[in-house]
């Protein structure tokens, strides 16, 4: 069975740009659609990285998935 990754987005060319490149590793590379996930994060974050984490640790609640 393969591990699951939340890839937190709702960019369709993104995440399949990125199961693209997890392709030969077993993992199943998911996204915020995938899940059915719809939370709004506000970005005020001191840089694009506050940024990330921030919404990972949300969407990470949201599903319980590694994102």
């Amino acid at each position: 069975m393969k591990k699951r990754l939340l890839f937190g987005t709702k960019n369709q060319a993104k995440v399949k740009h990125i199961q693209e490149l997890f392709e030969c590793v077993p993992v199943q590379i998911l996204s915020l659609r995938d899940l059915n996930i719809d939370v709004d994060v506000k970005e005020d974050g001191q840089c694009p990285e506050e940024n990330a984490e921030k919404k990972a640790k949300v969407y990470f609640a949201q599903s319980r998935i590694p994102t």
